[in-house]
């Protein structure tokens, strides 16, 4: 039998071991980022736009306004962070996309900086890094303009 002192050391390493630590900067700033791309992706807009900071909101959201109608968002992937600071932060999301009249496979990707305030990260700024346009609804040149609405040559019976 182990005497009570090697019992106390042994049950206090125990919970000591168990202990989590507090999450990084850098796992925060993912966490936030993760979770806004994924309620845009699947439509939920209003959850995505709380990640939004105040002053960026309103672009957010007028950015994704094609986005359930003409534009299908097919996956967002997180494809890079980078931590300036302990409060600062640039995410690097690609967005895989269709046109829903046509059937071609697109990848846009997204620079974002986010921010860490009051009440969490918040995504401060966002542009198109690469990738193709359209996915904010960009005017995009789709290879001249189109022809006149097919029709049945019409006959006259008199």
């Amino acid at each position: 039998m182990l005497p009570r002192r090697s019992l106390a050391l042994l049950g206090l390493s125990l919970l000591l071991s168990g202990c989590p630590t507090p999450p990084s900067p850098a796992e925060r700033a993912g966490d936030a980022a993760r979770e806004l791309n994924m309620a845009a992706r699947w439509g939920q807009v209003d959850v995505a736009a709380g990640f939004a900071a105040d002053d960026a909101r309103q672009e957010f959201l007028m950015r994704r306004a094609a986005w359930g109608g003409p534009v299908r968002i097919i996956d967002t992937e997180l494809a890079g962070i980078q931590l300036e600071d302990a409060t600062s932060a640039t995410v690097y999301v690609d967005v895989s996309w269709v046109r829903l009249d046509e059937t071609t496979l697109r990848v846009t990707r997204l620079e974002q900086k986010w921010t860490a305030r009051s009440g969490g990260w918040r995504m401060v700024e966002e542009q198109r890094q690469g990738g193709d346009l359209g996915l904010f609804g960009e005017e995009v040149d789709r290879g001249g303009k189109p022809g006149p609405p097919a029709r049945f040559p019409t006959t006259v019976i008199r």
